[in-house]
Order: structure tokens, then sequence, then C-alpha cells
């Protein structure tokens, strides 16, 4: 100083330096990483590790689940014949199914890879959506025809076996009217949602090669969204709304027709 004083010696900056190791504590990659699986972790150890860890120290308790019984959950297991046919009969299934799956699967790249243009040709390309759409929608038709054909009753069938009726004759006269109801809002729906499929389009060929994939649902996505278009886009998405609109009236009219003919 100009006075010949000695000016106090400053005191250290301590919030400062805390917000710098705060800072550099935070760049470090490995530490970013750490915090940015946390939550991955947290799912894995409450979902995974949380069950099998409380499934073991349940199988060391007694049946009440009052006692700590060690392992003789495990002994009784072991001495039991179920037990090793269940093991039996797992390992089979898993082996087979396994073995099966990699089998197909070989042959299959084999075929989808060398010999066929699934997705490089138009015709190919659409024939692989169909093929994914059926494989999709098959077991819903399946379910929804088991719980028809287990309505129809068995006192039917007996009459035409006595009757002398062949199964041709029985599917024909019995089985497909019973379940004629079934069939038609079973093929109207899926018609509606086969229409309206966006996601096996977009993952498979988004609408390419040339276009010559697109449905409804792909296309107006492509001229609302991707496009811009949002209004043309939605004249697309509702061309088919009339023409589905009469199918569903012609098909829940026979509907209610048959209704009122079986009562």
């Amino acid at each position: 100083m100009a006075d010949g004083t000695l000016a106090a010696p400053r005191a250290p900056d301590c919030s400062g330096q805390r917000a710098n190791s705060l800072q550099r504590f935070t760049r470090r990659r490995s530490t970013i990483a750490f915090l940015m699986t946390v939550p991955l972790l947290t799912v894995v150890l409450g979902l995974i590790a949380y069950p099998a860890g409380y499934g073991i120290y349940l199988s060391l308790l007694n049946r009440r689940m009052t006692e700590f019984a060690g392992f003789l959950n495990y002994e009784i297991v072991f001495d039991s014949d179920t037990f090793w046919n269940v093991a039996w009969q797992s390992c089979i299934c898993a082996v087979t199914a396994v073995l099966a799956q990699a089998l197909i699967g070989f042959w299959l790249s084999i075929f989808a890879v060398p010999m066929v243009p699934w997705l490089g040709d138009g015709n190919w390309a659409r024939t692989a959506i169909i093929i994914v759409n059926v494989w999709y929608g098959a077991p819903f038709f399946m379910i929804m025809y088991l719980a028809a054909l287990k309505s129809v009753p068995e006192q039917l069938y007996e009459a035409a076996e006595i009757d002398g009726a062949s199964s041709w004759q029985r599917l024909r006269y019995i089985t497909l009217p019973m379940m004629a109801n079934i069939i038609s809002i079973t093929v109207l729906f899926s018609l509606i949602v086969t229409f309206a499929n966006y996601d096996i389009v977009r993952v498979l060929t988004n609408g390419g090669p040339r276009d010559l994939t697109h449905v409804f649902a792909s296309y107006a996505f492509q001229v609302g969204i991707l496009s811009g278009n949002i209004p043309r886009g939605a004249a697309v998405s509702l061309f088919m709304l009339p023409v589905l609109a009469i199918c569903a009236f012609f098909v829940l009219r026979g509907v209610t027709r048959r209704n009122k003919e079986q009562m």
C-alpha cells in the first residue's frame, strides 16, 4: 500500500474450491457413466436381484415360513420321483426346442440371404409383410375360434353322429353355422387392424422400395409427418373409413339377423 501498511491476508475461498471440485468430479467420464447407469441398476436390483435373493431365502424356510429349515426343502425335492421326471421332461423340451429353432433359423437364414431379396424387391417385400402379418395375427384367430368351438353344444355332434353325418357334414352344418358370428366379428376386427397396421411396414421396409409396400397408416405418416402436410396425411388415413364403416354395417347386421334366427 502507499501508506506502508500491509494488507491482511485473504481467507481462502472455500466455496469456490468446493464448486471447482464438484465440477471436476461431475466432468469425469466414469462418474457420468455411472450416474447414467444408476436407473438401470436400480431396475435390475429391484426386479431381478431382489426377487432372486428373496426366492433363495424362501427356499430355506419351513412350510409355514416361520422357521429356518436350511437345506431340508432341497433334500425333500431331490428325493421325489416327480421332481426328477419334471427335470427330465424340462431337459427334453428345452433341448429339442432349441435345436429345432437353431436348425430352422439356420435354414431360413440361408434361404433368406443368398436366394430371395426379401426387402430389396417390391413383390418379395410385399410378401414378407404379408407373412409377418399372418404370423402376427394367426394366434388371435386361433384364440377366438377356440372359444367359439368350446361353446358349441356336444349334443349336436352326438345327434349328428347318430344320424350318420360325416366329419365334413358336421363341420358344414354344425360347426360353421355355430361359429358364423365369431368368424364375422373376428374377420372384421382383423381387417380394420390390418388396414391400420403401421409398425410392421415401418420396421421391415418403411414403405420401400419405391413406395411399393406402403399401407394407409404408413403412407399417411409419410405424407403427414415426414413431408409436413398434416391435412393431406389425415385425408389419406381417413380414406378407408367409409369403406370399413359399410363393411362393419353389413357384418353386424348379419350377426344380428343370425341371433334373431337362433332365438
